[in-house]
């Protein structure tokens, strides 16, 4: 059985979504362990997957992380799998947030392929690989 506190539940999934397609989301934020998705009595996906973590500490991380991601137009609800010792409460928009504090050195989160940019002011350039050959 798996390590509860390298676990995560999620949970709201699409019956498109497959463990391979979990595996390489949730790979982009820590290394993986297995992705599980049961399957029901008459032998259909669940709705809901088991993500394991190699470490532990991946789990707030992630749930931190992936508040807000969507898969299949379907928003997907992330939080630490029951029995794990990570503190997450619900607050009133129903999203988790962390009981002990955490550590944000994040700069830029991916969500559904627009970037947010946090706390930082920049500007977009297109340089085109001519425009790079010309100034050297």
């Amino acid at each position: 059985m798996e390590d509860p506190d390298r676990t995560i539940y999620c949970g709201n999934l699409s019956s498109k979504v497959t463990e391979e397609i979990l595996y390489e989301l949730f790979l982009q934020a820590a290394p993986l362990e297995k992705v599980k998705i049961p399957m029901d009595k008459d032998g259909r996906p669940a709705c809901y997957a088991f993500v394991t973590f190699k470490h532990k500490v991946s789990v707030p991380y992630v749930v931190d992380l992936m508040q807000g991601i969507a898969l299949y137009q379907k928003k997907l609800v992330i939080k630490p799998r029951s029995g794990s010792s990570h503190g997450f409460q619900e607050n009133g928009n129903r999203q988790l947030t962390p009981t002990t504090p955490k550590v944000d050195n994040l700069n830029e989160i991916i969500l559904g392929g627009q970037m947010q940019v946090n706390s930082i002011s920049c500007k977009r350039y297109d340089i085109s690989p001519v425009s790079r050959r010309e100034r050297f």
